[in-house]
């Protein structure tokens, strides 16, 4: 018999003690997930690409954003990814607290953990 899993809406993820007390968490199919600090070559690699994809936004009135920055995709699933792009007219909503709804672009660095 497999365990109970309780799975967390968006709601109940942003009042949950992990979330006030962890900077790098996300939520997954209703499952919080905590992460881990990126090591330099991430940071490199994020910083390199986001000038490319800031540069090509500012050129067609995009906009990009780095984590932390929190993807709301729906009532299970807020997610930190490193890089994102808005198209001009995207229909991701910019709220005062994080992104609602799919980027046009989002940019996930894998490394070998």
């Amino acid at each position: 018999m497999q365990p109970t899993v309780t799975r967390l809406s968006a709601a109940e993820y942003y009042a949950s003690p992990e979330y006030a007390a962890h900077t790098l968490i996300q939520l997954i199919d209703g499952e919080i997930v905590i992460g881990m600090a990126p090591v330099p070559r991430h940071q490199e690699i994020l910083g390199n690409l986001h000038v490319i994809l800031w540069t090509l936004a500012r050129q067609r009135s995009g906009r990009t954003y780095i984590a932390p920055t929190e993807v709301e995709l729906d009532a299970n699933n807020v997610y930190e990814p490193d890089l994102v792009y808005l198209a001009p007219g995207s229909a991701c909503q910019v709220t005062e607290k994080r992104l609602l709804g799919a980027p046009d672009l989002v940019v996930e660095i894998l490394s070998p953990s």
